[in-house]
């Protein structure tokens, strides 16, 4: 069994270039550190096609490069994935303390005033769904940036992606 070579690089890219990875970024919608990851792979790949004297080796080279590149897409893909499972987990916990904190903390109403509390409640529920909407700040639930706030506060010196 043969060992992979591997470079595990730690950079840092400003400016012009920094903007255009983010943008080739969202425009996949993968990660910037899997934008960059195709990008080197892809460059990488060109030089190598450029440096072939034979046209069909050098085609060879651009489709192991695709192939590599298509890799490092999947691989992006899932710590995109992984982000996505923790917003559910993060989701499927607040609702877990909410329903627990609301069976723990209110009573069942009383069998003569349930009518009214019903009719109470429906027109409190209509406008917290009305309220909804205005949660979310650039199609994003407001609520998940501060989370991402104070995690980032807890850890440290965390990237938050929003």
């Amino acid at each position: 069994m043969t060992q992979k070579e591997q470079v595990l690089l730690h950079t840092k890219i400003e400016g012009n270039a920094a903007r255009r990875i983010k943008d080739y970024a969202e425009s996949k919608k993968i990660s910037a550190n899997g934008a960059a990851v195709e990008l080197i792979l892809r460059g990488l790949d060109d030089l190598e096609a450029v440096r072939s004297e034979d046209e069909s080796n050098a085609l060879m080279v651009r489709l192991d490069g695709m192939e590599r590149r298509l890799a490092a897409t999947v691989l992006a893909m899932r710590s995109d994935l992984d982000a996505l499972q923790a917003e559910v987990d993060t989701a499927t916990v607040m609702l877990d303390a909410l329903v627990k904190s609301i069976l723990v903390h209110l009573p069942p109403p009383p069998e003569n005033e349930r009518e009214g509390i019903t009719a109470s409640a429906m027109a409190r529920y209509d406008k917290w769904i009305a309220a909804i909407p205005k949660g979310f700040e650039n199609d994003r639930p407001q609520v998940l940036v501060r989370i991402a706030e104070l995690l980032k506060a807890r850890v440290g010196d965390a990237e938050v992606p929003y």
